[in-house]
């Protein structure tokens, strides 16, 4: 998660397989206002309100379509436990290909669990495969820097 005017605060959590953020005020944005998360699927009832510095969890899945669409109910639940046992806002983020050509049904299913989780669904700009070359090119990134 990044933004061009605030500063954004990430660490990975490798046992959730997430990122834990916080955003701070940009020069000018009073501490005490708050900011909003942009990209909440529609019918998701979490308003996506935050305070400056609160930590959030974004949880994300580079894979393709076909495995993403096996593997979001299990991670709308994991998201379910980890907000459970953190009791932070937590969001699954999903590229907004995928999530518009799903069918409305299963868009609605999806949202209905998020909800009753007390989770958010988040549907963001980049495409899916733009997500997994991101993925891949942290990761082997990360894998330089441990050598």
């Amino acid at each position: 998660m990044e933004d061009d005017v605030r500063q954004v605060e990430t660490i990975f959590n490798p046992t959730a397989q997430a990122q834990t953020c916080r955003v701070f005020p940009a020069a000018g944005e009073q501490l005490s206002v708050g900011f909003g998360i942009p990209w909440l699927a529609d019918g998701c009832t979490q308003s996506g309100q935050l305070q400056f510095g609160e930590p959030f969890v974004v949880m994300a899945r580079a894979c393709d379509a076909d495995d993403l669409v096996r593997a979001l109910s299990g991670d709308l639940a994991a998201a379910k436990e980890l907000h459970s046992t953190t009791m932070m806002p937590v969001f699954v983020l999903v590229p907004q290909d995928f999530y518009e050509s799903s069918l409305h049904s299963q868009r609605l299913s999806w949202v209905k669990q998020a909800n009753e989780a007390g989770v958010s669904i988040l549907v963001c700009a980049q495409t899916l495969e733009g997500l997994e070359d991101e993925a891949y090119q942290r990761f082997t990134q990360s894998r330089i820097v441990r050598e």
